[in-house]
């Protein structure tokens, strides 16, 4: 379908013939696909517990089993109760409890229900804010799941260079939808060989060809199109809500290519980096991830500034994410320069906000109240807060379908595997352990994300918890418990990759400590670090 952007319609209202428990199957199944067209409110978990196993709010006092540091015996606040007194957007109570309306946790009977967690305030302690269990949670269980807050694909090529502003394609590497980040690349993306190559059993790639008129699925004639900035959509309730929350998607095609112009041309500038400018391989930038995740923030809160007359400053959903402007010299995010003026060389990201403001047509009085030190107050939050993480390849599905198709192990799943082999560039018909790779960066959508709940999860190096991305076709991650978690316990994860240290005790602790200090600017204190430093103390 082709569009042009303009205010968004109104939804059309649902048929009164649907009962209620239809209409409530359908807004369940929706939110599970990433489809759903309004947020999951916090009131609506407002609810005692149940069989279903459906989370109550938590008390004003956690339990015993909550950790707290013996050094101090004050009883930490726990933000999210019952609805909250305050009228205040910037008030704790109302920023807490809008990170839960992106959030929602499956019991095993199907019901969508609260997440079993809340938000406590650690401050005291000097660990901030803090999640914990607010029931049991067993070993493998799925605490919760999460929808992105803000989310964008990672840009690949510089297109105001190579003259395509209007190939999406190009820009990204993948196409994808530019709300929800599904894959839209057909079978034929990942093929080796040219037209004479042909994917075997096609016909359980997930994702259709648009410009298969004759066998156009459901699914297919969806997809929307811009016809000004050939934005793609998966749908037209996806484009709906990407003009609700970054106006019409004209704009910030605009504003991420006016950035991925500024760090192009800060690679022409560099003599030291190879641009690569002739043949058919056009040159490709790398655009840190914390950039293009805080300019899509910056741009939703600009356009909740408008769309409100300058009244929704405090409404943002980033309210209360860690990050300073002064993060960005010790994160080393940005250009390097020395200020004139007061003669010292710091981090400035001074071009990417000037390119992002121009993109924008920014008022003076928009540049006022969306500064220089708040974008890079935006760029920290994004450094400290942000996941790198892909949307589900449809390979994947596409090999779990022709997997199951032809039996495992089978003859024709082999003959079938060969077949693939050979379509994807092996010349002796074996799938190569490295192939996998090769695929993903065809076919699977890179993203930056930030989910707002799981921001309030601190780190441990002996994380009970890890997150899972990339089991959903859309910007969605899971929160699973690594242990049996207790209630009133806190919740942790790791920042970082803690397989990658090895040796003695003390060497992993100082190498995590350095990763940690400066990536994310605070000293590791968890457990386990304690527990070495003590033993070596002795």
């Amino acid at each position: 379908t082709k569009i042009s952007c303009g205010p968004p319609s109104p939804r059309k209202s649902r048929s009164c013939m649907a009962t209620q428990d239809e209409l409530d199957a359908e807004e369940g199944l929706e939110m599970l696909l990433g489809l759903a067209s309004v947020d999951l409110s916090s009131a609506q978990w407002d609810a005692p517990d149940g069989e279903d196993g459906s989370a109550a709010l938590p008390s004003a006092k956690p339990s015993s089993g909550l950790l707290v540091p013996p050094s101090n015996n004050a009883n930490p606040k726990i933000l999210h109760v019952q609805t909250g007194s305050s009228s205040s957007s910037n008030s704790p109570d109302i920023i807490f409890r809008s990170c839960f309306d992106r959030a929602f946790s499956l019991s095993s009977n199907g019901v969508l229900s609260k997440p079993p967690v809340s938000i406590i305030d650690m401050s005291a302690n000097n660990r901030g804010y803090a999640l914990v269990a607010s029931r049991d949670i067993c070993r493998g269980d799925v605490v919760y799941t999460e929808r992105a807050a803000e989310a964008s694909q990672m840009p690949r090529r510089c297109l105001i260079c190579e003259k395509g502003r209007n190939h999406l394609g190009q820009l990204y590497g993948v196409k994808g939808c530019q709300h929800c980040f599904q894959s839209l690349e057909p079978a034929s993306s990942i093929l080796v060989g040219g037209d004479a190559a042909k994917l075997p059993m096609e016909e359980y790639w997930p994702v259709a060809k648009s410009s298969d008129e004759k066998n156009k699925s459901r699914l297919a004639s969806r997809r929307v199109q811009c016809q000004n900035c050939c934005a793609l959509f998966c749908s037209k309730q996806c484009h709906s809500n990407h003009q609700k929350s970054m106006g019409t998607c004209c704009q910030w095609n605009e504003a991420i290519q006016a950035i991925a112009h500024a760090y192009c041309c800060r690679c022409h500038s560099n003599p030291s980096v190879d641009t690569n400018d002739s043949g058919d391989n056009e040159t490709a930038i790398s655009v840190e991830p914390s950039i293009v995740l805080a300019s899509r923030m910056f741009c939703a809160d600009i356009e909740r500034y408008r769309s409100t007359q300058g009244d929704s400053l405090g409404a943002s959903p980033f309210n209360g994410i860690c990050g300073e402007s002064s993060d960005i010299n010790p994160l080393e995010i940005g250009e390097w320069r020395r200020e004139e003026k007061e003669g010292e060389a710091r981090y400035s990201l001074e071009s990417i906000y000037d390119a992002l403001c121009n993109a924008l047509k920014l008022a003076e009085m928009e540049r006022d109240a969306f500064s220089l030190a708040s974008y890079e107050k935006y760029v920290a939050m994004a450094a400290r807060n942000g996941f790198n993480i892909n949307t589900r390849s449809p390979f994947r599905e596409y090999y779990s379908a022709m997997t199951r198709a032809n039996g495992r192990n089978s003859e024709r799943h082999k003959d079938t595997v060969r077949q693939l082999a050979l379509a994807l560039g092996a010349e002796d018909g074996e799938l190569r352990r490295d192939m996998d790779r090769e695929i993903e960066e065809k076919c699977a959508v890179q993203i930056a994300a930030l989910f707002t709940l799981t921001a309030r999860i601190n780190h441990s190096c002996d994380p009970c918890a890890e997150l899972r991305g990339g089991e959903f076709i859309d910007c969605h991650v899971d929160l699973a418990a690594k242990r049996d978690i207790s209630k009133g316990e806190e919740i942790s994860i790791s920042y970082i990759n803690i397989g990658r240290t090895a040796g003695r005790a003390a060497t992993d602790r100082n190498k995590r400590r350095r990763e940690l200090k400066a990536r994310y600017l605070f000293d590791c204190d968890c457990t386990k670090c304690m527990e070495v430093e003590d033993t070596y103390e002795v």
